[in-house]
């Protein structure tokens, strides 16, 4: 009888040991996803913070630099360049939301320069825009007025070599390259031939013009483009 009484008084002391270590066990597990859901809510918090956002963006506009700066010495397929003004259009409405949702935020100015930069990267000239088979089709820029004719033709490959042909003949073959200025005026340096102004026109056509700068009377070629 003595034996049962110890044994119910120990599983007694015991339950009620065990009972007060769940109750520990429930308060500090109650703690601990207090603090776990406090540190997610500080976490989300940052999210939010202008410069965790500007970043977001900004690493995405990076990764592009390389495409938008390598078209301008490299062929680059048009489905890759469709691709990328797409993704141009999309970045430059994230900076403009940007812009909207912080306007008294440092890097709102940042985003308008990037807004800035990525138009500008656009306008400027790429190689696959002229490579092809263009024929000529006026002069302009002269004092007096060009009347004649002229069965002339340059040929842009995608290896960057220009051949111009008279008559139908190959009259000279070199090299070219699109020279890196600004997105208002492009130029184009021959191997043999020199530096040219180039541009291509909203309706199409390509014009040469010899030289650096801007000149009256010097003489634009046009051509338009057949292949």
């Amino acid at each position: 009888m003595k034996n049962i009484a110890i044994f119910i008084l120990l599983a007694s002391f015991l339950s009620c040991s065990d009972s007060k270590e769940s109750e520990k066990l429930k308060a500090e597990n109650i703690e601990l996803n207090n603090k776990v859901n406090s540190t997610i809510s500080e976490l989300d918090s940052l999210k939010n913070l202008p410069s965790v956002q500007f970043e977001k963006i900004i690493s995405k506009d990076i990764s592009f630099d390389s495409l938008r700066n390598k078209s301008t010495s490299k062929y680059i397929l048009p489905i890759k360049q469709n691709e990328l003004k797409t993704t141009d259009s999309l970045l430059t409405q994230e900076y403009l939301n940007f812009s909207k949702k912080y306007p008294e935020s440092y890097f709102s100015m940042y985003a308008i320069d990037r807004i800035r930069s990525i138009g500008e990267k656009q306008r400027i000239l790429k190689v696959y825009q002229i490579v092809g088979k263009w024929n000529w089709e006026a002069q302009t820029n002269t004092m007096f007025p060009f009347k004649g004719e002229k069965n002339e033709k340059i040929v842009f490959d995608k290896d960057k070599n220009a051949r111009f042909y008279k008559d139908g003949k190959l009259i000279s073959e070199e090299k070219y390259e699109l020279l890196r200025k600004t997105s208002m005026m492009h130029h184009i340096k021959f191997s043999k031939k020199g530096i040219y102004a180039i541009s291509i026109r909203k309706n199409g056509l390509l014009s040469l013009t010899k030289g650096q700068g801007l000149c009256i009377d010097c003489g634009t070629e046009v051509y338009k483009k057949t292949e």
